[in-house]
């Protein structure tokens, strides 16, 4: 761009002294000395406070001309801005190049105006192309494990590629380091936009979309009048040739029509225009490339275009002043999804008839089965019902984006219902972020040389002091992974105590399960090397839970067009990763904290056979 802008500010240069009469004579003077200027490497003060008062001392249409020379460029409203070919917005910010317009203030506002007036190309199609070449947004590696896979704990994909912030996203990032993209910079002043869409809905049960990308987009702009929105539809017959999927894969029926649903959140624009994609708006990494890395050719033949009604209709919408209609769909959606992660796990109470042989740490299995007299296992809690309520309204919100905003009413009664379901889960939350807090100051206590964490030469050789300090850290353990269960209170620990009950927590997750079970079975056999191991794994889990609620609970008013934000701290802070000390190996120290396997016990190598059977015996005896 820079040197583009160069070479173009030097023929105008000649185009504004052969156009301008004497009276401008001064100016043209001052025109040469900035150019001079320009070109040299370095300026003295005195010779900078002259040009910028040089600068600004010509008549504000010649400086019009002068930025309209130096800033227009058509290719920033084309896919080819976002192409791999290109820099724009990767390595290159897109703004004023301060090099050209070494300039005060004043200049570089009159100046930015003509700047966004450039078209601004955004792709919000989510087009399943050839990804390989991207800026690492896109990663397509397989799930870490079945817990990730179920709470969503992975970043999911790229939500949009925009000049503007294309530079923003070419690192992969943490959730809570995404900046969203109504957080960019100078996109006020941006007047006309070319959006890239889909023609359909697809079926993204194997690649999660981060975002509905272009309800983000209208989200963002919507606060800015005056605009221009260029929709540009991708057919099917696109997608079709260019990933060789049946049309089957996708969801065809009312697929365009949900996705401009967005655009009832826009008002007061200037110009509404929806027509079929043109080879020059679709960016290359929507293409699939062969060995030889060619792209196959497009099939833009037969359009996918919505009726000539619902344009009209949107036309009205959008460029009249009625009241913004709230993406409900949305923001129902991650209520939800809040809603769900405090069923990490539920309490089932089961009979303890007898001491047994795991007498010192819960024993967790989904195939519990408690006995009748214990009500059915469910533990009733204070405020069941009104979680109930509200998990009904959870349930109850369902259906395409937007479809049911229709009204304001209807918006108001939804954000009374989430006021009221934050104030059951909020208590939830703050004693899961407190057990956190507290397990990472016991693992900084306990990381010395004598300490649990750390195996080695020096470390503490009093074998029941140690053992005390693992169990320590087996109640810690326990604490944390409780705190994920809603509405424990210390009533209904007396109330089990006194009936001689114990906690069982079942899981959605069959390994949350079995590693629990294993680290039973490695605590009550004094086994250190496979309790820590197994003890780090569920600590890592737990972890990355908490991570998740603290991005659904961040997230909960994202899209909130009126009236954002809310009374919750958000606990900007960073969750660092938990760093656990190097192990330094010792066999003859190990031995000491290692009780030898009585005869007829479960030997170390029928570790995976032994936990992996839920028996009445290993049930009922903790």
């Amino acid at each position: 761009m820079a040197t583009q802008q160069v070479l173009k500010s030097a023929n105008s240069d000649e185009k504004i002294e052969t156009t301008m009469n004497t009276s401008l004579s001064s100016s043209t003077s001052s025109m040469s000395q900035i150019m001079n200027h320009t070109s040299r490497n370095t300026l003295s003060p005195l010779e900078i406070k002259e040009l910028k008062s040089a600068l600004i001392s010509i008549p504000q249409e010649v400086r019009d001309m002068i930025y309209s020379y130096l800033l227009v460029n058509p290719v920033l409203g084309e896919a080819t801005s976002v192409s791999s070919e290109t820099t724009y917005g990767s390595t290159q910010k897109y703004d004023l190049d301060t090099a050209i317009l070494y300039v005060c203030k004043q200049t570089y506002r009159e100046g930015i105006s003509i700047l966004y007036k450039n078209p601004i190309f955004i792709d919000c199609s989510n087009s399943p192309g050839d990804w390989d070449f991207t800026d690492g947004v896109f990663d397509d590696r397989c799930l870490e494990d079945e817990e990730d896979e179920k709470n969503g704990i992975l970043e999911p994909y790229i939500i949009n590629l925009c000049p503007l912030t294309r530079y923003t996203n070419c690192q992969r990032k943490k959730h809570q380091d995404k900046p969203l993209f109504r957080n960019t910079p100078n996109i006020e002043k941006v007047k006309i936009w070319n959006v890239l869409l889909n023609s359909f809905k697809m079926d993204c049960w194997y690649d999660p979309l981060s975002s509905n990308a272009f309800a983000e987009f209208c989200m963002s702009v919507c606060p800015y009048p005056n605009i221009s929105f260029s929709i540009s539809i991708l057919p099917l017959t696109f997608h079709s040739s260019q990933i060789q999927t049946e049309a089957g894969s996708f969801f065809m029926e009312k697929g365009l029509v949900n996705n401009l649903l967005p655009l009832k959140m826009i008002r007061n624009i200037k110009r509404l225009v929806i027509k079929c994609s043109e080879l020059p708006m679709i960016p290359d990494y929507c293409y699939h490339r062969d060995h030889g890395r060619k792209l196959r050719p497009a099939d833009l033949s037969v359009p996918d275009l919505p009726s000539l009604e619902l344009i009209s209709e949107y036309v009205k919408i959008t460029s009249g002043a009625t009241p913004v209609i709230e993406c409900v769909y949305l923001m129902g959606e991650r209520l939800r999804e809040y809603f769900w992660l405090f069923h990490r796990a539920e309490i089932v109470v089961i009979n303890r008839s007898f001491v047994g042989f795991r007498s010192s740490i819960r024993v967790h299995d989904t195939l519990i089965r408690p006995p009748e007299a214990v009500g059915g296992g469910l533990v009733i809690q204070e405020d069941e019902q009104s979680f109930l309520d509200c998990g009904e309204l959870i349930d109850a919100i369902g259906g395409p984006s937007l479809e049911h905003t229709e009204t304001a009413e209807e918006i108001l009664c939804f954000k009374q219902y989430r006021g009221e379901l934050l104030q059951v889960l909020e208590p939830e939350y703050q004693n899961v972020r407190a057990c956190s807090i507290k397990f990472r100051e016991f693992l900084q206590s306990e990381s010395g040389p004598t300490g649990v964490f750390v195996i080695g030469p020096s470390r503490a050789v009093d074998r029941q002091d140690y053992w005390t300090r693992v169990t320590r850290a087996m109640e810690v353990l326990e604490e944390y992974e409780y705190s994920f269960v809603r509405g424990k209170s210390e009533k209904l620990r007396l109330s089990l105590a006194e009936k001689n009950n114990y906690f069982v927590l079942t899981y959605v997750s069959g390994e949350s399960r079995m590693v629990m079970k294993k680290i039973a079975w490695a605590y009550e056999r004094r086994m250190w090397k496979e309790l820590m191991f197994y003890y780090k794994i569920a600590i890592r889990r737990m972890e990355k839970h908490y991570v998740k609620i603290r991005w659904c609970r961040t997230d909960l008013f994202k899209w909130d067009v009126s009236d954002r934000g809310s009374d919750l701290d958000t606990h900007s802070d960073m969750v660092e990763a938990i760093v656990w000390p190097k192990p330094e190996l010792n066999s003859e120290h190990d031995q000491e904290h290692i009780v030898e396997i009585s005869k007829g016990e479960t030997s170390d190598t029928d570790l995976e056979d032994s936990i992996c059977v839920g028996d009445n015996r290993d049930d009922d005896a903790w």
